[in-house]
This record gives structure tokens, C-alpha cells and sequence, in this order.
């Protein structure tokens, strides 16, 4: 989340603390904040003592592990993809490839490490993230749609109550039976 194709972890891990255990004669440990990097195709992982980079680096990984979470990886993980066998899975995530973005944006050396077969699995990421995106769009349309018909409802409801409110106060007056003389007014009382 930090940084494309790179994952971080942070971690504790005790370190032996040397001036204290000279001082106590013994050995003394202290927990230190660690950072574990992969990066997306390569089998190394870089680990060391975490620092405020790191913290700014990967702001989202970073508030994980505070709060006791593991970050989320962001995307389809290969082991949901149909597309790949198990060993193909086991492959991928040697190389830390864990979500089927990480393999549609995997660079060529990685590509390399991967050997015969990997850029047509490149290529069928990026066709499955292209229709997810294309079915993404479509579920939206759908939701844009149903929102203005719930909202012409709405309003087709409003229109039919100020309809039938207007209807009620056109009813007509009781007319008078007595026939009246043209032009004449009834007389005070007489109604």
C-alpha cells in the first residue's frame, strides 16, 4: 500500500542490548521495532531495525501493526485466481507475487525469474483485472440507474399526493336549488 509491487511488514524482534548487559553481567534484551521489505519478484527480503522512513514510507502498513492488524494486501489474492495451478501459486509467491496486480504489473526481470510461460501469465492477469474493471464499471452503471429510478419514484409519489390534495379541494359546492335570476345576488340569510 506503502509503494506498487513492494510489501511491507513491521514486527518486534528482541536485540541484545549491550551496554545494560555489560552493566548487569549478563545478557539483556530490548524490543526493537523491525521492518521485513519484498519486493515483487525478487526472492530476497530485506530485514533491519524499522526507522521514521519507513514509518512515512508505508503509512498504512504502519498503522496495522500499531493497532495490532496485519496491513491488507489490496487486490485478488493468487491463491483466489482460477487461472493457476497450486505449483503456479507456490511459484508466484516465492517470488512474492501475492495478488493477481502484482503479477499484471511484474517487470520483465521478474518475468525472467518466473521462466517459460510467465509473460502469457502476465498477459491473463491483465485481461482478468481488465474484466473485473469492465464488470466494476457496469455494477456502477447498474447503481447510477437505480438511484434515479428510486429518485423518480420518489417524486412521482410526491407529484400524486399534491395531485390528490388538489383533487379533494375541487369537489363542487352544493348548489343552491332554488333557481336564481340573472345578474342577481342572494339576499343576506338566503342560502
Amino acid at each position: 500500500m506503502g509503494e506498487p509491487g513492494v510489501h511491507a511488514e513491521f514486527y518486534l524482534q528482541p536485540v541484545l542490548h549491550g551496554a545494560r548487559s555489560h552493566a548487569e553481567g549478563r545478557q539483556v534484551f530490548v524490543d526493537k521495532t523491525f521492518i521485513r521489505i519484498r519486493v515483487v519478484g525478487q526472492r530476497d527480503v530485506m530485514e533491519r531495525q524499522a526507522d521514521d522512513n519507513d514509518r512515512a514510507r508505508f503509512p498504512a502498513e504502519w498503522a496495522a501493526w500499531e493497532n495490532k492488524q496485519t496491513a491488507p494486501r489490496v487486490g485478488t489474492p493468487v491463491t483466489e485466481w482460477p487461472a493457476l495451478s497450486p505449483s503456479q501459486v507456490r511459484n508466484l509467491e516465492a517470488l512474492n507475487i501475492f495478488t493477481v496486480e502484482d503479477m499484471a504489473s511484474t517487470s520483465d526481470m521478474a518475468l525472467q525469474k518466473l521462466g517459460m510461460g510467465a509473460r502469457e501469465l502476465q498477459e491473463k492477469a491483465k485481461r482478468f483485472l481488465a474484466g473485473n474493471s469492465r464488470a466494476n464499471e457496469l455494477d456502477a452503471q447498474v447503481q447510477t440507474q437505480q438511484k434515479t429510478i428510486d429518485a423518480q419514484a420518489a417524486a412521482l409519489a410526491q407529484l400524486e399526493a399534491r395531485l390528490a390534495e388538489f383533487l379533494a379541494g375541487q369537489q363542487p359546492a352544493k348548489a343552491d336549488p332554488r333557481p336564481q335570476a340573472a345578474g342577481k345576488k342572494p339576499a343576506a340569510g338566503m342560502q
